[in-house]
């Protein structure tokens, strides 16, 4: 059949196929058919300039709709209210890879259990009213639809409406070879154990969320959903997501996803990799299957989720981590799970042993409640992964129970960001740390096991206590608006010109020798011990009316003014004594 010229309808109608087993030659502009009874309905449409079908109506119970085109396959002329593909039962396959090899649906294609196959040498777009669904009729389950292009698969998203897939229980497999995948609304029920829900493949492109919105790209509900590219996956608007399981693979760029229940994930990216649980109390989970189940070769981790699961492995090769909750009260447990499902993040020390992170691994945000450290946890007798832990929270850091515990948390280097850190007596934070930086608006209370280097500290009060000596590092800055109270074997502060240490007063209590440069005035309140004193500051050096000083050896004072021992309640003794004033 030849009827080609420019709007040229060719209309066909018949009771027992159309085409049925030979598929029937055509070169026609417009195409309309419909089979009411039996058999197949199959279609080569060879002319080069495409076709538009304006509808296709299968009603036979055992038939299939096939159409072939060396040119576009174009679901509808844009002028006439439409009709799309209906099939009753069987499934409807288009096939575009001649000369303009596109395919493009402006109305839907709709089946009662058929498989839909679209397979395009060129692009396929969907448009907003374009959709596909194969779980039509009330007897039907759904069936398989698969879409593959060697260019771009495009789902648009037309402002009104975005380009929607169902496909019951079957499954969703959209795959382009060399360009960039745009998803609509994709929805599948297919369970993880029958097999794989939604299956994304961008070969040599990206995986694009075309809709700005937040309603869910992929919908698997408890099922799993694949994804694979070779340049992002929700680089640059991140796949929201309704599934039980999601794996990736992606070669180069970032990996955005927002899960809106409770998941678990695994997969690897050349860039960074961004999970956001978005439903507060579910449960991510970092899903067991071999060798590292969670990767990232070139940039950073975040996850953010009200509960954490780690029973996998994550490498971060190069960058940061970050574990948040989502909801800003939530409460963050450190050395075990929440026996409260959705009541707080808890994470175990074998958790954490299976980080591994080259850059800084951060626990908390700025919006997130409290830090209970509930149980030891120890990042350096094991392989050491992760040298550098920030804990960070909108309240306090806090021993969960009050009790003489062991070293709460051993890390190479540790910064805490908090309200407030521990509390006086068993209370405090005991650590055994590197290094450490110290953020508060209130006081802190901390314990380390056998020397530390304060690389800063800001606190209303700041009381440290070390089992080694006390020092700072070379570019440090302590800023204690009331007393800093300092126990260790010996304590040097401030001693280079690019350090600097401040406090409203200070008690210091070392068996060895005490050194601390101020850049600011000096009180010495309590009492103070040490095998040998040597305090500069650049203002007045004194103590307070009950204060008590007592150096073994010698006494080196340096300050604009020194006043000590002037009442009758305050003792100052030293071995002896060289002031500069």
């Amino acid at each position: 059949i030849v009827a080609n010229t420019g709007g040229a309808r060719t209309t066909l109608s018949a009771f027992a196929g159309v085409g049925n087993g030979n598929p029937l030659e055509t070169d026609v502009a417009v195409l309309d058919i419909s089979n009411t009874d039996s058999w197949n309905i199959e279609i080569n449409d060879v002319g080069t300039s495409g076709v538009v079908i304006r509808q296709i109506q299968q009603e036979a119970s055992n038939g299939l709709v096939s159409v072939v085109a060396a040119g576009t396959i174009n679901v509808n002329d844009a002028d006439a209210p439409a009709a799309g593909i209906t099939s009753k039962a069987g499934s409807v396959t288009l096939d575009a890879n001649g000369t303009s090899p596109n395919i493009l649906l402006r109305w839907s294609i709709v089946t009662e259990g058929g498989a839909v196959i679209l397979d395009s040498a060129g692009t396929v777009t969907m448009t907003g009213t374009g959709d596909i669904y194969t779980n039509s009729g009330t007897s039907s389950s759904g069936a398989n639809v698969t879409i593959s292009a060697v260019n771009d698969i495009w789902m648009a998203d037309d402002g009104s409406a975005v380009a929607e897939i169902e496909s019951g229980d079957g499954t969703i497999a959209l795959t382009s070879t060399s360009g960039n995948i745009r998803l609509g609304e994709l929805t599948s029920t297919k369970l993880s154990v029958n097999g794989t829900a939604i299956i994304i493949t961008a070969t040599a492109g990206a995986i694009v969320d075309e809709d700005a919105g937040t309603t869910p790209d992929l919908i698997a509900i408890s099922g799993t959903v694949s994804l694979s590219a070779a340049n992002g996956i929700g680089s640059s608007n991140a796949i929201e997501t309704t599934a039980g399981e999601i794996e990736f693979a992606n070669a180069a760029g970032t990996v955005a996803i927002n899960e809106q229940d409770n998941v678990s994930i695994s997969g690897s990216s050349g860039g960074g990799i961004d999970v956001v649980v978005t439903t507060a109390n579910a449960l991510l989970t970092i899903k067991n299957v071999s060798g590292t189940d969670l990767a990232s070769s070139t940039g950073n981790i975040t996850l953010t989720a009200d509960d954490l699961e780690i029973p996998g492995t994550v490498n971060v090769v190069t960058g940061n981590m970050t574990i948040a909750p989502l909801t800003p009260s939530q409460v963050i447990l450190l050395g075990s799970n929440s026996t409260t499902a959705g009541g707080q993040l808890g994470l175990t020390d074998v958790e954490l042993n299976r980080l591994h992170v080259a850059g800084v691994l951060t626990i908390g945000s700025a919006q997130s409640g409290e830090i209970q450290l509930t149980a030891s946890i120890d990042l350096v007798s094991t392989p050491e992964d992760v040298t550098d832990l920030h804990l960070i929270t909108s309240g306090a850091i806090v021993d969960s129970d009050g009790a003489s515990d062991p070293t709460l948390l051993t890390v190479k280097n540790l910064t805490l960001t908090a309200a407030s850190i521990g509390n006086s007596g068993d209370a405090d934070i005991d650590i055994k740390v590197d290094t450490l930086a110290a953020n508060t608006s209130g006081t802190q209370f901390i314990a380390e096991n056998d020397g530390v280097t304060l690389r800063g500290v800001i606190a209303a009060a700041f009381n440290l206590v070390s089992g080694g000596p006390i020092t700072d590092d070379a570019n440090a800055s302590t800023t204690v608006t009331g007393n800093a109270n300092l126990a260790g074997t010996s304590i040097t502060l401030g001693d280079t010109a690019t350090d600097t240490f401040n406090a409203g007063s200070i008690t210091v209590n070392s068996t060895g020798a005490v050194a601390i440069s101020e850049d600011s005035a000096t009180e010495l309140t309590g009492t103070n011990t040490a095998a040998s004193l040597n305090l500069d500051s650049t203002g007045a050096i004194t103590d307070d009316a009950n204060a008590s000083t007592t150096v073994t050896g010698n006494a080196d004072l340096a300050g604009t003014s020194i006043t000590l021992g002037d009442t009758a309640t305050d003792t100052f003794n030293a071995g002896s004594i060289t002031v500069n004033s």
